[in-house]
């Protein structure tokens, strides 16, 4: 008996034609999914962090430029608002005052020696111009005989004492001059003395710490009076290895925190210090806010 055979699929394998077409069918619907990603350029932030304490831009220390007295007097308190020109505190002037009456009568009195010595110059002068005039008249007259040799020689000898007198005045008269420049220097010496008995504010700000009390003497402390922080202007202040410091600019944008706040305030890197600390190999870095918070001289904050 015959068998039939459609195809043959290899060595002695029989495929059924139908069972083929099934196979390749289902072959061509599988599928495969592509995923796709764009990739693109971004910088990379390198965030550096620091903490380090809140102080002034500028902090301007007050003393008294008077050497002698007491405090009589305070009108600022620390943590007040001043200006440039106001009056802080004020010393005693009563050793001062007495002093400038004691110039002011010196002065007084080397005016009037000096008129006593320009009338003295003045005679000095007459007698001396006196005495030369007589001299030249006994000289025209000794030519002629009338006049004898010890009278000329008289004549000439107080011509020459004249002369010295004048010269003595003049001398005095300088000397009296000098006096009264004297007296008035010493009496301008004073009135300065009396001015700086006043303590003023020589710029404006808030007055961050004050030494100065009533009772005060000027020479128990060699400390500042007053020390305002000009304009209210304060900074973050930290050190920074020298590592950091290569990746530090003036004018670098800044984050602060402020210790206890949750606010973000920004600001720029104002100042970096031009040489790094021997010892701990730290340099100081003054961050600079771009508005002022309000904060506490020795704040920490965090950069």
């Amino acid at each position: 008996m015959a068998e039939c055979v459609d195809h043959v699929a290899g060595p002695g394998v029989f495929t059924d034609k139908n069972e083929e077409k099934t196979h390749t069918k289902s072959n061509s619907e599988q599928s495969v999914t592509v995923s796709a990603i764009t990739v693109n350029y971004q910088t990379l932030v390198n965030q550096l962090s620091f903490s380090g304490p809140i102080v002034g831009r500028e902090e301007v220390p007050i003393y008294s430029d008077l050497i002698q007295g007491r405090i009589v007097e305070v009108s600022a308190d620390e943590g007040q608002n001043v200006k440039a020109g106001q009056v802080l505190a004020h010393i005693d002037t009563a050793i001062i005052k007495t002093q400038k009456l004691q110039q002011e009568a010196s002065v007084q009195h080397a005016t009037q020696s000096i008129a006593q010595q320009e009338t003295m110059v003045e005679e000095a002068k007459a007698q001396y111009d006196q005495s030369k005039a007589e001299k030249q008249r006994a000289q025209a007259i000794a030519e002629t005989g009338l006049l004898s040799g010890e009278v000329i020689e008289q004549r000439v000898t107080a011509e020459r004492l004249a002369e010295a007198r004048l010269k003595a005045a003049h001398n005095n008269l300088g000397i009296a001059q000098s006096d009264l420049a004297l007296s008035h220097g010493q009496l301008a010496e004073t009135e300065v003395h009396l001015k700086q008995a006043t303590i003023s504010a020589p710029v404006s700000g808030t007055i961050i710490e004050r030494k100065a009390r009533i009772g005060l003497a000027l020479g128990q402390s060699t400390d500042p009076l007053f020390i305002i922080l000009k304009d209210n202007a304060i900074e973050v202040e930290f050190s920074a290895s020298g590592s950091e410091l290569g990746q530090l600019k003036a004018g670098l944008s800044s984050n602060i925190q402020l210790i206890g706040d949750t606010a973000t305030y920004r600001g720029k890197v104002r100042h970096i210090a031009s040489k790094i600390d021997r010892l701990n190999q730290t340099a100081k870095v003054r961050v600079a806010f771009e508005k002022q918070p309000r904060a506490i001289i020795g704040q920490t904050a965090r950069v």
